[in-house]
């Protein structure tokens, strides 16, 4: 019984050694975890609160070819003071001039940091297009990050030249709706458009600009007759484009009852063109389906109405046909015929080329300097002499020389 006793009492013991030994060796290892935690702490203590006093903003807008300066500094009120080797506690300015700020560049916002240099200030004198992307600066010391600013996003504010829609020319009864079109150039930030008519900002009160900039202009009178102009401006570059001429002309309704069976004159034909050879004559038509039975005005390209009847002129058939007894070359270009009713108009466009001769000079001086190209190659000089004969249309698409 002793002995079984003794063995117990010894069993007891070891058990309770072994746990004061455990806790022994976990106290050993927090005690160590504490003082590292404390040596890593006092020797981060100058540089765990560092802050930037100066930065750049988060969008940027530059025009291209302008300057980008952009600032980024440590705010060393941010920072914990330093404590001192001696017992004695004492605060101590921080020492920051160790602390580098570097800048660093990505073409996307998750993209790859690619770093530019090392300085308080990033400047460019020129920015072009190719600089947009994203930029922001780090605080590093002994190459390790601080802390960094969050990124800047830069733009280049630009207009293009050309309108990709522009007005054109349109005619129309008075009392009718009428639209311009307008898509005005490719521009960051997108353009303010406007509306002109006669280089004047629009006042129309019936007049009002619809989906994709379009100009409307409702119950349309004689006096909205005039030139419409598209305009845009970039407020970055303060860069303004206008584009070309839209032409309007309104015409006075007839004084005749409108009512359901009214149509608006529908051209037989959108356009045509004809090419006539210079002294004979020829005869333009046009034709319109419409009730009542339309009306017919002719027009020059320049919105002149042929109304005075000379012996170049004339017409027949209640307007349909303008008859011209011999066509000179100023008269080529684009005839408007306008077909009006009292539910609205229509218009047929015909362009005139005229053909003719023109008879040219040609000096020796001029004559012996000509080359023609033999079946070989070889060039040789033409003794050609006396005067030569150009063939020409109105279009310009076509010049050959007649022997």
């Amino acid at each position: 019984v002793v002995s079984t006793q003794s063995t117990g009492s010894s069993g007891i013991n070891a058990e309770y050694g072994k746990q004061w030994y455990q806790r022994r060796v976990r106290g050993t290892m927090s005690m160590f975890i504490s003082l590292f935690i404390a040596t890593v702490f006092l020797s981060l203590r100058n540089i765990v609160g560092i802050k930037l006093s100066e930065y750049p903003p988060e969008f940027l807008i530059l025009p291209q070819d302008s300057k980008l300066s952009l600032t980024c500094r440590v705010d060393p009120d941010s920072a914990l003071e330093t404590l001192p080797d001696s017992s004695e506690s004492e605060s101590l300015e921080p020492d920051l001039s160790l602390v580098g700020i570097q800048w660093y560049y990505q073409q996307t916002e998750d993209g790859q940091e690619w770093f530019l240099f090392e300085s308080e200030v990033l400047e460019y004198s020129s920015v072009q297009t190719s600089y947009e992307g994203f930029y922001f600066c780090k605080a590093v010391l002994n190459d390790e990050e601080l802390v960094r600013s969050d990124v800047t996003r830069l733009k280049i504010a630009y207009l293009n030249e050309r309108f990709l829609k522009v007005p054109g020319q349109v005619y129309t009864v008075e009392g009718s709706t009428v639209e311009f079109e307008c898509e005005p150039p490719a521009s960051y930030p997108p353009a303010n458009v406007t509306w002109h008519k006669d280089s004047k900002p629009i006042s129309n009160a019936r007049a009002y600009m619809g989906f994709n900039y379009t100009l409307v202009i409702v119950g349309t009178l004689p006096e909205d007759s005039g030139n419409y102009q598209c305009v845009a401006e970039n407020s970055i570059t303060n860069e303004t484009r206008t584009s070309l001429e839209g032409e309007l002309y309104v015409t006075e309704r007839i004084d005749n009852d409108f009512n359901d069976d009214s149509e608006r004159p529908s051209p037989s034909i959108a356009s045509y063109y004809t090419t006539v050879l210079e002294g004979e004559s020829t005869s333009l038509l046009c034709a319109f389906q419409g009730v009542p039975y339309p009306t017919y005005r002719w027009y020059f390209d320049n919105g002149t109405e042929i109304s005075d009847i000379n012996t170049t002129f004339s017409y027949q058939y209640e307007n349909q046909v303008l008859q011209i007894d011999s066509v000179t070359r100023d008269l080529a270009g684009l005839f408007l015929c306008q077909g009006t009713n009292v539910a609205g108009s229509g218009v047929i466009n015909i362009t005139l080329f005229v053909d003719y001769t023109e008879e040219l000079g040609f000096s020796e001086d001029l004559a012996e300097e000509m080359v023609f190209i033999q079946d070989e190659g070889e060039q040789q000089k033409s003794s050609a002499r006396g005067k030569g004969l150009l063939h020409l249309t109105s279009d310009g698409t076509e010049l050959t020389k007649l022997s």
